[in-house]
């Protein structure tokens, strides 16, 4: 898996003995159509990136209901709405500092998943970035002078957030503590992904967050 997309939403329906599935992704690397929608595997998989227009359009309305994000339409119809320019990386967060409930089939059944996020439905990086740089993302890297942030990142950290500063389960990018120095990593379903160590806490969190676009690479 690629490391700009990020999975929203899988659902494998079973027609004539085998499974067809279907994936939802966010795709950070494509502004102009930010999600990557795909079905069907091998010969007979086809799969495509949706225009913001195509996103909120009816035609894809059974698909995103498959696979358990319909309201990623939602998410994308609020962010044009403020008249912004709207990227992968703005549909990314708002996906994950969302409080929201997400019913996915699992066979014949249903399952509702809440999950709740930190207050005014943020991040708790970015509370503490609004707090101590003024909402300046690009000056990031300020906050990790010593170890001390990750336990204080740590105290507060929701399942919903993506950025992870502990070993967990949940998907997202992790900035971690391990072996002598710290780790910086992509986890999706519990395989780690573009796995790099460093020495120094400053040195993997320049490396994590030119990776985010929090600054510039």
């Amino acid at each position: 898996m690629k490391d700009h997309l990020i999975e929203i939403g899988f659902y494998e329906e079973k027609a004539n003995g085998k499974l067809h599935p279907y994936w939802t992704w966010i795709d950070t690397a494509n502004d102009v159509a930010p999600i990557a929608v795909a079905e069907g595997k091998g010969f007979g998989g086809v799969g495509c990136n949706l225009t913001l227009r195509e996103i909120v359009s009816p035609a894809w309305v059974s698909h995103f209901e498959k696979c358990g994000c319909k309201n990623i339409i939602q998410i994308v119809e609020e962010l044009c709405s403020l008249n912004e320019p709207l990227t992968g990386l703005r549909i990314k967060d708002a996906w994950f500092s969302q409080s929201k409930s997400s019913s996915t089939n699992c066979g014949d059944k249903s399952l509702t998943v809440e999950i709740s996020c930190n207050p005014i439905n943020k991040q708790h990086l970015d509370i503490i970035i609004d707090e101590k740089l003024g909402g300046d993302k690009s000056r990031v890297l300020e906050l990790f002078q010593d170890e001390g942030i990750l336990t204080e990142l740590n105290s507060n950290s929701k399942s919903g957030d993506w950025f992870h500063f502990e070993p967990k389960t949940y998907d997202g990018i992790y900035l971690i503590k391990v072996g002598g120095g710290f780790a910086t990593y992509y986890q999706e379903r519990g395989r780690t992904l573009t796995d790099k160590w460093f020495k120094e806490l400053l040195d993997a969190a320049t490396y994590c967050f030119k990776n985010e676009g929090y600054i510039d690479k």
